[in-house]
C-alpha cells in the first residue's frame, strides 16, 4: 500500500518527497499542506517529475532579495538561487494540485 502525504507527519528528509519539498519547513512544505494530504507520494511524484511549469512563464520580482543585505556577493547569489527554487517546487506543486483535479 502505498503511502500518504499527509502521512508523513513532517518528518523532513526521511521521506522520497526531499526533492520537492522546500528547504525544511518553508514552502511548498508537502506533508503539511492539506491539499496533498490524501495523495500517495507515488502519484504525486510520477505527477511533479512529469512537470513542464517552468519559471521563465512566471514574472517573479526578487526586490525583497536586496544585494546590500549581504557582505558578500556569493551569498546574494545563493540566496536568489533558494528563492528560484522554492519558488519553482511551489509553482510545481500548484501544477500537481491542478493535474489531480484534471483526473
Amino acid at each position: 500500500m502505498s503511502k500518504k502525504i499527509g502521512d508523513m507527519d513532517s518528518r523532513c528528509g526521511e521521506c522520497d518527497l526531499i526533492d520537492f519539498c522546500g528547504d525544511p519547513f518553508e514552502s511548498p512544505y508537502l506533508c503539511a499542506e492539506k491539499r496533498f494530504k490524501s495523495v500517495n507520494i507515488d502519484d504525486y511524484i510520477k505527477l511533479a517529475e512529469t512537470s513542464t511549469v517552468s519559471l521563465n512563464d512566471y514574472n517573479f520580482f526578487k526586490q525583497d532579495i536586496n544585494i546590500d543585505d549581504f557582505e558578500c556577493l556569493s551569498d546574494y547569489e545563493d540566496a536568489i538561487e533558494a528563492f528560484e527554487t522554492n519558488a519553482f517546487k511551489a509553482l510545481v506543486a500548484d501544477d500537481v494540485e491542478r493535474r489531480l483535479k484534471d483526473r
